[in-house]
């Protein structure tokens, strides 16, 4: 107390410009602003001298100092700049505020200066803006947000800074700051100890609003996705349903502006030439602000621009960034009025997502969608198969209960002789198959040294039988991108080659079905499939381009590609030789692709040619494994360079032919009689060094 009071000696020594200040900070505030006399002001420099030692106090001795100390701080803070003054609000999370200490930083620091903040802050957080991130960290503060002038309700801070977020001329780093707010004010839960710092007017919070979203039976992901991570608790419940008990005051002070949040959120996302990625941050405030979320128009474009976003890429985004986009998703549907309309945006996440909890999410959104269309028998009947397809053990966490998954594959078969699967159902189950196909085929062995990965195709010789004389346990693991059951492979290839064909020609009359089922979900599949680097998804996709050459005749493609099947003679079809393991099946089904594409009168579909057969052929050119075949390469050769059609497409090849590397070709060359070819170092006018590498037969 003795060093509280000499401190407070002290300090009232140090700042004697300040000796004049009252008791009562909003009149002495109203006494400055009526009696202002210039010539009495204190030299600029003197001022700012005092200034600079309170910041060094307050950064030392702060701690020391008692309530009675910083009472007199805050009246000099008053007269100061609004950093120090965002540092004592840091520093002070806990000091007691009264009304009258509020209302005079208001009426001194926050409303003159607010309606410039807009304009003035676009370039770099000022020192205004950073009061309210400073405010924004302590759920006490919350309520200076939405503190106005009397008798103006749109003069508080939160409306203006929704302004700035909103100008298309703030820099990102402004926007980084307020998103950081928004967080904040979305996540941190109300404060716990004293009541919220007094003031007043502050703006009313919707009581109706607030109690909708209290009260309504939604899923909200968000609270999903905090059970699984944060507490490592996997919902087994059939349906994944929590119900949040009340909003924190952070995300009822956001209600108004949310429409705000998610024009932002629109604008970065078609702003962007690339249109191509949220940051982080912005994922996070959208996963959020959609549960808040009531205008079905901004839902509806929104969901528009983010479905692309989770199939777009090479390689599968983060599973944090994964799940941040699918809640978005499942809280957005739940807005639209038809939310049915986007099964086909979202088919092809069933063949991309792998990791465990977004699939899991994915499902609950596809159990929303339906729960909503219950009037359409189908659809529900259709929604459950691909739960069903995508079920998980209760006993067991990450753990396919593969008992439902089978089962639910012959069901698939029921309802498709019953004609009771539709065509966007249909492209999530053929999705689902060949995701199941992509993924199976790893299993994980576990030997003493270590885990060793094998394949299922690879051979295990007797010297490595005889080495594994220390292996302890034999067992076959389930792990989080990989299932390990044959007889489910199995399955979901035999029902793509039924399902595909039977719906292909279900609604081949019917043109946007058509379109979506055979060009953009098939032939698409089909093309990645020829390309993959797996020798069995690889087989997969020709055997069932096969089937649908067989069996369908509705598309382009299919029509050029029927001319190499048949169906009558297994022998003499193009696909089945390719996928026959012997090696002069294969050369016997290029080279009927030669002789057939010799007899044609209009040449094929440019689409067949580089997306179906230039890959086939090319294939057996650039693999080590067929280095050796003579024949094999030969076959191929002449079923790309020599086919007169591929000729003819000029820049499409060249693209295609600068993607071998010439040692490959070199290697086949070399490999290949030298009667029977001849070089072309003029071909499709490429470099020397690489054209001098292509070959055709004579």
């Amino acid at each position: 107390m003795q060093f509280e009071n000499k401190y407070s000696r002290n300090m009232q020594v140090e700042h004697k410009y300040f000796r004049n200040m009252q008791d009562e900070p909003a009149s002495m505030v109203h006494t400055i602003h009526s009696s202002l006399d210039l010539a009495k002001v204190p030299h600029p420099k003197r001022v700012l001298s005092s200034l600079n030692l309170l910041q060094v106090v307050l950064q030392r001795l702060g701690s020391l100092m008692g309530y009675d100390v910083l009472t007199h701080l805050v009246r000099v803070l008053l007269t100061s700049c609004l950093e120090a003054f965002t540092y004592f609000f840091n520093q002070f999370e806990s000091y007691p505020w009264s009304i009258g200490e509020i209302d005079a930083v208001f009426r001194v620091m926050v409303f003159p200066y607010l309606e410039k903040l807009p304009i003035e802050g676009i370039h770099s957080p000022t020192a205004l803006l950073k009061l309210f991130s400073a405010w924004s960290k302590q759920p006490r503060c919350f309520v200076l947000l939405v503190k106005h002038v009397e008798g103006q309700p749109t003069m508080c801070a939160l409306p203006h800074i929704m302004k700035l977020l909103g100008c298309p001329k703030t820099r990102p780093s402004v926007t980084g700051t307020i998103l950081e707010m928004v967080e904040r004010l979305l996540t941190l839960e109300d404060y716990e100890g004293d009541a919220r710092i007094p003031t007043e007017p502050v703006l009313a919070v919707d009581t109706a609003a607030v109690a909708r979203l209290n009260c309504e039976c939604c899923i909200l992901m968000v609270s999903v996705y905090v059970l699984y991570v944060m507490c490592e608790i996997i919902c087994c419940a059939e349906h994944m349903c929590v119900v949040r008990e009340r909003l924190n005051y952070g995300s009822c002070l956001l209600l108004p502006h949310v429409g705000s949040l998610l024009a932002y959120l629109h604008s970065r996302l078609t702003a962007s030439k690339r249109r191509s990625r949220l940051s982080r941050q912005e994922l996070s405030v959208l996963s959020r602000v959609s549960e808040l979320a009531s205008d079905p128009i901004t839902s509806d474009s929104l969901l528009r621009l983010l479905l692309p976003l989770l199939g777009r890429g090479r390689q599968e985004p983060p599973e944090t960034v994964v799940m941040d986009l699918l809640t978005s998703v499942g809280n957005l549907i739940s807005q639209v009025p038809q939310p049915h309309n986007y099964l086909r945006s979202l088919a092809p996440l069933f063949g991309t997502v792998s990791h465990t909890a977004p699939r899991k999410l994915l499902s609950s959104v596809l159990e929303s969608i339906g729960k909503r269309c219950d009037g359409d028998k189908a659809l529900v009947l259709g929604v459950h198969l691909v739960v069903e397809l995508n079920a998980w053990d209760a006993r067991w966490v990450e753990q396919p209960d593969f008992i439902r998954r089978l089962d639910a594959f012959k069901q698939v078969h029921v309802s498709l002789d019953a004609g009771e699967i539709g065509p966007d159902i249909g492209a999530i189950i053929i999705h689902n198959c060949f995701y199941i196909l992509r993924k199976v085929g790893v299993i994980p062995i576990f030997y003493k040294g270590g885990l060793v990965d094998r394949t299922l195709s690879s051979h295990i010789s007797a010297s490595e039988l005889s080495a594994m004389a220390d292996v302890v346990q034999f067992v076959f693991v389930m792990f989080f991108h990989q299932e390990t059951d044959l007889s489910l492979r199995d399955s979901a290839g035999y029902c793509i080659w039924r399902v595909a064909p039977a719906l292909c020609n279900k609604y081949k009359d019917v043109g946007p079905d058509r379109e979506f089922l055979v060009s953009e979900t098939v032939l698409n599949l089909v093309r990645v499939g020829i390309r993959d680097k797996n020798e069995s998804m690889q087989h997969e996709a020709v055997a069932l381009l096969g089937e649908m050459c067989r069996e369908c005749d509705m598309h382009p493609v299919l029509r050029d590609l029927a001319k190499l099947a048949n169906k009558a003679d297994p022998e003499v079809d193009f696909f089945e030789n390719l996928l026959h393991l012997q090696s002069h099946r294969k050369t016997r089904a290029l080279l009927k692709f030669c002789l057939v594409a010799r007899e044609l009168t209009k040449p094929p579909n440019t689409r067949t040619l580089t997306q179906f057969i230039l890959p086939l052929a090319s294939s057996y050119l650039c693999c080590e494994k067929f280095a050796t075949k003579n024949s094999i390469v030969d076959a191929a050769i002449e079923s790309t360079l020599g086919d007169p059609n591929l000729q003819r497409l000029g820049n499409i090849t060249r693209t295609y032919t600068n993607l071998y590397p010439s040692t490959s070709l070199l290697r086949c060359c070399a490999s290949t009689p030298s009667n029977h070819i001849s070089l072309v170092p003029s071909l499709f006018a490429i470099e020397l060094h690489i054209a001098a590498s292509f070959i055709i037969i004579k």
